[in-house]
């Protein structure tokens, strides 16, 4: 069984579900080949703390509609919303959640890229270099031989 997480996004009830490895693969290669310099940005900074307005607008500043498509499709397979009494998928119900709230529908898609690709961004976190004025800070407090 694939995790689920929970979230609440502008009071609709959401449950974010992680890929399966296949889809998760091509979701990151197609996210990662669009995205490349956008995710390097994010990845210095704690997850929790990224700006997801500057991030969603990297995103929709890189992302063609087919990628988009393609996206929302993988997501929205393993993501559930609730409709009344109902969790159902929102991959039926995407047309009537997010008409007129497209803005909601760009957070849900954060809330899925968090969840699924944590690890991967957390990854990347501690793999890039430091900012150059963190680099400069570390050598100017350096003790001289």
């Amino acid at each position: 069984m694939l995790a689920t997480k929970n979230v609440v996004i502008d009071d609709l009830e959401f449950e974010v579900g992680q890929l399966p490895v296949k889809d998760a693969r091509a979701v990151l290669v197609r996210l990662t080949r669009v995205l490349g310099p956008a995710l390097t940005k994010f990845a210095g900074q704690d997850l929790g703390s990224v700006d997801v307005a500057a991030a969603l607008g990297h995103l929709m500043s890189a992302l063609s509609e087919e990628d988009l498509e393609y996206v929302c499709g993988k997501f929205g397979g393993v993501s559930k919303v609730r409709v009344g009494p109902h969790m159902v998928s929102v991959q039926g119900a995407g047309e009537t959640v997010f008409q007129g709230k497209l803005w909601t529908m760009f957070k849900w898609l954060w809330a899925c890229i968090d969840w699924n690709f944590s690890d991967f961004l957390a990854g990347l976190q501690a793999i890039t270099p430091r900012k150059s004025s963190e680099a400069a800070e570390s050598l100017s407090t350096s003790p001289t031989p």
